[in-house]
């Protein structure tokens, strides 16, 4: 059995049968059309920036039958390349025997959630159930009481309510501030452009292959930043080596606006839900400063997730439940878990 994290930021996947489910490499939502041959994955974000007009982002979260337009063949839909997409991934796996498990969104539509499962079906992968990832975020990390889930897309951030307890229950989910992961890089590679210019007259965004450099190496930047850290843009280039040290302080100031949107839009379901903890996903974990004033919204009731965490407890559940393909093609959108049985301790902590 196969857990599919269905996550245009990147799909994740835990597999085992009996044993200890393992998290594969992220694989983010593009697709590039590059002459004839269409590219997914890691391999397409690699390009993207060499060749943005052949590129797409949008079919997670727009998943549809629409055309997928310009420079894809007239008829190819999103659909198709959440199909291709999907099959780069199912390439990196064996086989499945026992079906697979989604964890999504539960700000897909139904429509969307028929689409997605006509792509399985369509390559003849059965779909043994589906499950809100904010619930299955809460029971991986648990906690109990009201906790809202945070996490970010490529072009979203989604907060969404639940209430754990012997079940957790998934509630209200909204879209915050209509800025996503995207739109934070490419502030941040901006930022550390900037910096290039002034203290060495290189500009990196002036070209698409150091611009796609610069986006390569944007994560272990961010990394270095989220630790507390200064630290060097470096590049090589035909009139030498040009190196700039960035501040920390400055990265972060650089999202201040949305940064904001973000807290603001976590202020206001507080107001509606009352206490509440909070519960950021790994990819919000990552985001230097975040987390740091997402504590000061809810002082000591901040917990992050790791890498893999949704994927795995989404496979444990199955797994649990005893899930199985029955042939009818028939897939539930779980939203109520049980709780896991308390343990001696708990690797989830506070931020």
């Amino acid at each position: 059995m196969l857990a599919l994290e269905i996550h245009d930021a990147g799909l994740l996947t835990a597999f085992g049968d009996g044993e200890a489910p393992s998290a594969s490499e992220e694989s983010p939502g593009f697709a590039l059309l590059e002459g004839t041959a269409l590219r997914t994955g890691l391999e397409a974000a690699r390009r993207a920036r060499r060749m943005p007009r052949a590129v797409h982002s949008r079919f997670w979260q727009h998943l549809s039958l629409d055309p997928a337009g310009r420079p894809f063949p007239g008829d190819w839909s999103l659909a198709d390349l959440a199909h291709a997409h999907l099959e780069e991934v199912w390439s990196r796996h064996p086989p499945l025997q026992k079906g697979a498990v989604l964890a999504l969104s539960s700000a897909y539509s139904s429509q969307q959630l028929g689409i997605l499962l006509g792509i399985f079906k369509a390559s003849h992968r059965p779909v043994v159930g589906l499950m809100d990832s904010a619930v299955v975020a809460v029971r991986a990390a648990g906690l109990e009481g009201r906790v809202l889930y945070l996490d970010p897309h490529l072009h979203r951030f989604t907060l969404t309510a639940t209430v754990a307890g012997s079940q957790i229950v998934g509630g209200a989910t909204q879209t915050l501030a209509h800025v996503g992961l995207e739109d934070l890089q490419q502030l941040w590679a901006r930022h550390i452009a900037e910096t290039l210019v002034r203290r060495t007259r290189f500009d990196p965004l002036h070209a698409g292959a150091t611009e796609q450099t610069l986006h390569d190496r944007l994560p272990g930047w961010l990394a270095e930043a989220e630790r507390g850290k200064d630290f060097e843009a470096h590049f090589e280039g035909s009139g030498g080596d040009f190196r700039a040290t960035v501040s920390r302080s400055r990265l972060i100031a650089a999202v201040e606006e949305p940064y904001g949107k973000i807290l603001q839009g976590v202020r206001d379901m507080l107001r509606q839900v009352g206490r509440a903890s909070l519960l950021l996903s790994h990819r919000g974990a990552q985001l230097p400063g975040l987390a740091s004033r997402l504590e000061a919204l809810c002082p000591g009731d901040l917990a992050t997730l790791p890498r893999g965490a949704v994927a795995r407890s989404a496979l444990e559940v199955a797994q649990s439940l005893g899930l199985e393909a029955s042939g009818s093609g028939a897939a539930v959108f779980l939203r109520r878990l049980k709780a896991p049985k308390p343990t001696s301790g708990n690797e989830h902590g506070p931020a």
